[in-house]
């Protein structure tokens, strides 16, 4: 799911912008979440807790202003994010380049470039294979690529992320509610408390699932001829 951000203290213009990108979106086909703040202060707060967004809309009216600086403090702790500049002027379209804008789009929207924007990030997202999930644990805010995980876990009232490179991340959630957010056909449901994706997935036998570095995912008897079927289907299409 990719998870976008606008940011514009001129509510007129955050609805329509926000109009234009979610009905692009839903064309493209592309799972999303859009976040809105109409207040700078706000969208520093959720800053402050690094909460990680994939694209951001950023309204700006000069090289000082407050989306600027947003733009400037998002650039200190991600370097990932594409941040799109949105002005009504065109002389601050320089300013972007400080901050590595990915573009820069003008006020008053057009629906048809903000579609074409929108299905270009999209491209780009999809390329490289960066559908990511954001984790919100009691350490802070993770994002972590749908690729690189190997499994989830669901153990007392806790969700265990455990990815390709060793590390865990928990968080305190339903897993349930995981495989809605991650919404991806290569993670199977094949336990009540785990979620694995099937790209890990070295071997089936008997009731459970081997995966890399010899884990093994046990499979209900009741459920393992349909588990079977879900994962030939991945496996041949």
């Amino acid at each position: 799911m990719l998870r976008f951000s606008i940011c514009d203290s001129n509510k007129e213009n955050l609805e329509t912008l926000y109009t234009m990108l979610f009905d692009a979106l839903t064309a493209n086909k592309t799972p999303f979440l859009i976040t809105k703040y109409d207040n700078y202060k706000e969208a520093l707060n959720h800053c402050d807790n690094h909460v990680v967004y994939d694209i951001i809309f950023i309204a700006v009216d000069g090289e000082d202003s407050e989306g600027m600086k947003l733009a400037r403090y998002i650039r200190t702790y991600d370097s990932h994010c594409k941040i799109v500049i949105t002005s009504a002027v065109k002389d601050y379209a320089y300013a972007s380049y400080g901050i590595r804008a990915f573009n820069y789009i003008l006020q008053p929207y057009n629906a048809q470039e903000v579609k074409a924007l929108a299905d270009e990030l999209c491209h780009i997202f999809q390329k490289i294979d960066a559908r990511y999930i954001t984790l919100n644990s009691k350490f802070g805010y993770y994002r972590i690529k749908h690729k690189d995980i190997v499994y989830v876990e669901s153990l007392k009232r806790q969700v265990f992320f455990h990815c390709k490179d060793g590390s865990v991340i928990s968080i305190n959630d339903k897993l349930d509610n995981i495989e809605k957010q991650l919404d991806d056909r290569r993670f199977l449901r094949c336990h009540k408390s785990y979620l694995v994706s099937m790209n890990y997935i070295n071997k089936l036998e008997n009731r459970h699932f081997t995966l890399i570095s010899n884990i093994t995912i046990p499979i209900p008897k009741e459920s393992l001829n349909n588990i079977k079927k879900q994962y030939a289907d991945y496996i041949e299409n």
